[in-house]
């Protein structure tokens, strides 16, 4: 899903509707190798905790949409469910300690539109999460818009060969056959706004926050796009101060009695 492991030159999109259960699901867990999406969620998974504890991880426990009476919540307040559940594990232990609960929020921007602001910020739904008590809250918004017009679309210079991170000294040629291709920047600049938008939001700062483009290729797959250089500096979330353990313990009663319907994912 990342734009730099695919040859831009032969990207095409599709115009198609995807509901907001079929993007998380697809977004969440690659199907190719079954891992969870770490840019998605690593400002909750990894950020608050370290490195270190990270790598005790074997892999994740994820529930999507659940009400939130089924967990032992008050009907009729906000969220009315939990987008997306998140309970990391290790060997030895299943941490529901460090549960993240997620609002998901789609915006869908059109070539006339190409402004266009969500229904809704999720503000509300996060003043839920947090009061409800979930140790690690946090609020994604994803950016899938329509494909541009060949005319539309930016012009940039790409070389199909991939920039070596790990080896410096062998980037000596790189761009030296670099070619002008049109480029489709729509999603990408739709995502770096919403990120501006929820800035200027009055959410907490140990709220995990990440905006995403999402275009889907003609052979059903996803393409997404990261603002690496301003999500991170902004994005990483913390511990709620209001976590609560009558939370964690409905956490781990829920998942005790129905863990067939968490779906798991590696590391």
């Amino acid at each position: 899903m990342e734009d730099d492991l695919i040859d831009l030159r032969k990207v095409q999109f599709e115009d198609i509707h995807l509901s907001e259960r079929e993007l998380i699901e697809k977004l969440s867990i690659s199907k190719k190798d079954n891992r969870i999406d770490y840019n998605l969620f690593s400002n909750l998974i990894q950020k608050p905790i370290g490195y270190d504890e990270y790598a005790k991880y074997e892999g994740f426990h994820l529930k999507f949409e659940t009400l939130r009476e089924k967990l032992g919540f008050v009907k009729g307040e906000k969220p009315g469910d939990f987008d997306i559940l998140i309970i990391p594990f290790s060997k030895n232990e299943i941490y529901f300690n460090r549960t993240c609960a997620i609002e998901v929020k789609i915006v869908r921007p059109k070539r006339g539109n190409n402004k266009k602001a969500p229904n809704s910020y999720g503000t509300g739904q996060i003043e839920g999460l947090i009061k409800d008590g979930f140790p690690l809250v946090g609020l994604i918004h994803i950016c899938m818009t329509e494909p541009l017009d060949d005319q539309e679309k930016a012009t940039i210079k790409y070389d199909p060969e991939p920039f070596d991170m790990d080896n410096p000294a062998n980037n000596d040629h790189f761009m030296i056959n670099a070619e002008h291709i049109k480029y489709d920047h729509f999603s990408r600049y739709s995502a770096l706004l919403q990120m501006k938008r929820l800035l200027s939001r009055d959410i907490p700062k140990y709220v995990g926050i990440n905006t995403i483009g999402v275009n889907a290729q003609i052979d059903g797959s996803l393409l997404t796009w990261y603002n690496y250089d301003f999500n991170n500096g902004y994005c990483s979330g913390y511990f709620n101060p209001h976590k609560k353990m009558e939370t964690i313990n409905k956490i781990e009663s829920f998942y005790t009695k129905h863990e067939m319907l968490f779906t798991s994912a590696n590391k």
